[in-house]
């Protein structure tokens, strides 16, 4: 049987939906309108985990994601105590680009600017759309940064998104998505970037910190997230 979609509201006022039919077990997905892009006939959107059960489904991605950081030394401090534990996921989405991003549109930020200190909460990003060619570079699937260790004047670098390939940053670092054109954006397949974000964030911390960890995720999730002791 062809799953049903239908809709729901979340206690933000965002839209939620999920698949039900038969052999289905409701999956729900908030939806968000971006704050990027262009065209206001195409909306650029969030799509994220609404329930336990949807970011399940994407905690075999995380632990691909999370490997090669646990094997890596401590770097940098981390924030709350000196007993906080290691970063884990706290939300997943899908982010949908349908239309051109212009550079004044594409707002420079940190994702998790709440927290005073680096290496408490961090972004992983990897691309499910992809270049119509596979081995040519697409303008539309870039992330541009501002690495810590930069001099003055140094300009911004881009990371271009590769399938089979995940971006991990920390949650203070300043990014942005990479402005593009309508005609680079017709060179992705479907005419569409969708990229899965995942987000982590330490466990541990003290009230302040947790309180602002809140803070964040209720502005990234539109409502739905898992933080041990929120």
């Amino acid at each position: 049987e062809t799953p049903s979609l239908r809709a729901g509201r979340t206690g933000s006022g965002a839209r939620r939906v999920y698949l039900a039919g038969k052999h289905h077990r409701p999956t729900f997905l908030g939806v968000q309108d971006a704050a990027i892009g262009a065209s206001t006939e195409v909306p650029n959107r969030w799509w994220y985990a609404a329930d336990a059960r949807t970011l399940a489904l994407f905690r075999p991605l995380a632990g691909l994601v999370r490997g090669p950081l646990d094997a890596l030394p401590p770097r940098g401090a981390r924030c709350g105590s000196a007993s906080s534990g290691p970063p884990t996921l706290t939300s997943a989405c899908f982010i949908v680009v349908a239309s051109a991003v212009a550079p004044a549109a594409s707002l420079w930020h940190l994702d998790w600017g709440a927290c005073a200190r680096r290496g408490a909460a961090f972004t992983a990003l990897t691309p499910l759309s992809g270049p119509q060619m596979t081995s040519e570079r697409c303008a539309a699937h870039g992330l541009e940064y501002e690495p810590w260790d930069a001099a003055p004047g140094d300009l911004a670098r881009v990371y271009d998104y590769a399938r089979g390939d995940a971006v991990v940053f920390d949650g203070r670092l300043p990014h942005r998505t990479a402005p593009f054109t309508a005609k680079a954006l017709a060179q992705v397949s479907g005419g569409r970037r969708l990229i899965v974000s995942l987000s982590f964030a330490a466990r541990g911390g003290g009230a302040t910190e947790r309180a602002a960890q809140i803070r964040v995720l209720e502005g990234q999730t539109g409502g739905y997230y898992e933080l041990d002791g929120a």
